[in-house]
């Protein structure tokens, strides 16, 4: 019975854990389905707004410095907590349309606003008319890129390690700071070669450059490709920092652009009009690219698993310098995400939380199914206990009444004839008492059961119950007159059943006891050796020790007795040591 039960435990938890798991994990799916594509859609507009900013603040910038601003946006106070968690993937260019030359640009170089004056008077004569650089009585105004790998490689291992050295430790106490300032310049297409830089100590309250203290003067060895380079000086009055993570090389180079341009190079295909259409790799909005390969919408790629290329283009122009032409420009902007890397945090919390949670739950409904199944098959293995006990005990009388009919009927008129009919009656009597029985246990096992509880005394209902049995010298040891609440009639049953059960299998008529204190009653009585299990299955149904077959009675008293008690909500047990067995009860 116990390998039975255990058995089929083991197979209902591992069906309930087998069916939490795979409802958990379509749970689980759904969610990150839904929350990959949330992600997609937050990140795609995040790109999007980004985009928009970055064109607005350009269009906007009064001064004309929106190269500086835009580039270095992301460093400002102001914005720095929008853009930190994108500064690696994002990119943007800006192309003046007529020259096609390259203003500004994120990812490997930083805009630098710059003022200062002529060395060489012959400049002036020699400018462009494309120049980034305005001149004016001999002064100049103007901005510019510098690349971090033309930057480094103009400069010795020892500068470079002595200037990171100043802007690593950056303190250089009493509200003072190291900083790293270009002093001369070569302007080379559109970027910005510094000639020589300067560690300076300054603070929060200095403004112009002549108010720093220099510390160490490097002179550098740019590689110029534009023959016509031209060489500036910083004014004492303005100050041109050079941003110290620029320094350190943590602009990273982003590819977003480059792996964006060559994807549209190899998925495009042209229409009977003429025009440049994307192939099948748009994740939304519909893409073009005119004759001349410029774009005309924003777009998102699938570039690799998971990991998608936000892209756009506009055309703008703006008035720098006070002055009433335009730089007509196109920004270029790429954003690169990886979905997945995103929100990885959220997905794997939930798949935590979901799996506990599911997993608390599939306990809690395995063990509130397992007990309602532990029930059951209790119950139907009682009842089939029950009526295998019950069949016995009808076999007998039964067998017993058609055997003295049949003689009755053959000797119908022989001097036994009185005997005969004694037997049957008393056999006959012996079934009718086993029925009743059998109907006062099925009721008690009812669940529609209802108790009479009043108050008792014990004490002069043990007493007078004892007195059926003065035949034999029971002792009855009482704390005096003890009152309970209780079904008095079947309180009465459960004294006369323990009473009766002690009376028939004692093994010394005189010495049973009965006790009586405040918490609790008992019967004891010598008795033959028991073993723990004997005296378990004492209180089952129609359980009968071997050889005690002859004596009296049909099994149901003990599990008659069991059941009141449990209705009554008495906690009840039997003792068997030294040769004695204690039937008790607490109330």
């Amino acid at each position: 019975m116990k390998k039975k039960l255990t058995k089929q435990k083991r197979r209902l938890f591992i069906s309930i854990s087998v069916a939490m798991l795979v409802l958990s994990m379509i749970v689980y799916t759904v969610f990150a389905v839904t929350t990959y594509y949330s992600e997609l859609d937050l990140l795609t507009s995040n790109a999007q707004s980004s985009f928009h900013q970055a064109t607005i603040n350009m269009q906007n910038y009064d001064n004309g410095n929106w190269g500086n601003y835009l580039l270095n946006r992301k460093y400002d106070k102001t914005y720095k907590e929008i853009y930190d968690d994108f500064d690696s993937d994002e990119q943007i260019k800006i192309i003046e349309n007529e020259t096609g030359a390259i203003l500004c640009q994120t990812g490997n170089a930083i805009s630098v606003a710059f003022q200062g004056n002529l060395i060489n008077e012959d400049d002036k004569k020699t400018e462009d008319e494309d120049s980034i650089v305005i001149i004016e009585n001999d002064y100049i105004t103007g901005f510019g890129c510098v690349e971090f790998e033309r930057f480094r490689k103009s400069m010795t291992d020892a500068q470079y390690s002595e200037i990171t050295e100043y802007l690593t430790k950056k303190n250089a106490g009493n509200g003072e700071y190291y900083e790293l300032l270009c002093s001369e310049y070569y302007i080379d297409k559109s970027y910005l070669q510094p000639k020589s830089v300067e560690i300076v100590q300054t603070s929060d309250d200095n403004d112009w450059y002549a108010q720093d203290k220099v510390i160490k003067h490097y002179e550098l060895k740019p590689t110029l490709e534009d023959v016509k380079a031209k060489l500036y000086h910083q004014t004492e009055m303005h100050r041109n920092v050079i941003d110290d993570d620029f320094v350190f090389g943590k602009y990273k180079a982003s590819t977003a652009l480059d792996e964006y341009s060559e994807y549209i190079n190899k998925n495009y295909y042209t229409d009977e009009n003429g025009i440049q259409l994307l192939k099948d790799a748009v994740v939304s909005n519909t893409y073009e690219v005119n004759m001349y390969g410029e774009y005309e919408a924003h777009t998102i790629l699938n570039v690799a698993p998971f990991t998608y290329i936000y892209s756009n283009w506009e055309q703008m122009s703006v008035k720098p310098y006070d002055s009433e032409e335009t730089i007509s420009f196109s920004c270029n902007y790429a954003r690169k995400f990886n979905v997945l890397e995103s929100c990885s945090d959220k997905l794997i919390f939930m798949l935590v939380f979901i799996l506990v949670v599911f997993l608390i739950a599939g306990i809690i409904i395995g063990a509130v199914t397992w007990q309602t199944l532990k029930k059951q098959i209790e119950q139907e293995n009682r009842l089939r206990t029950v009526t295998n006990a019950m069949a016995h005990e009808l076999k007998t009388p039964l067998f017993i009444i058609s055997g003295y009919s049949e003689n009755l009927e053959e000797n119908i008129n022989t001097d036994k004839r009185a005997h005969y009919c004694e037997v049957i009656n008393e056999q006959t009597r012996s079934m009718n008492m086993l029925v009743s029985k059998m109907l006062d246990y099925s009721k008690l096992d009812s669940a529609s059961f209802n108790l009479n509880i009043q108050k008792i005394s014990l004490t002069q209902l043990t007493s007078k119950i004892l007195e059926s049995y003065m035949i034999y010298d029971i002792k009855l040891e009482s704390d005096g007159d003890v009152i309970i609440k209780a079904d008095k009639k079947l309180l009465k049953s459960v004294i006369e059943n323990l009473v009766d059960n002690a009376v028939k299998y004692t093994t010394d008529i005189n010495e049973i006891t009965v006790k009586i204190t405040s918490k609790s009653f008992s019967v004891n009585n010598p008795c033959e050796e028991l073993t723990n299990e004997e005296v378990k299955d004492m209180w089952q149904p129609y359980h009968r020790k071997a050889g005690h077959n002859n004596i009296e009675g049909h099994g149901l008293g003990l599990a008659m007795v069991k059941n009141i008690l449990d209705l009554h909500k008495f906690k009840s047990g039997a003792k068997y040591m030294d040769g004695t067995i204690t039937f008790y009860f607490d109330y």
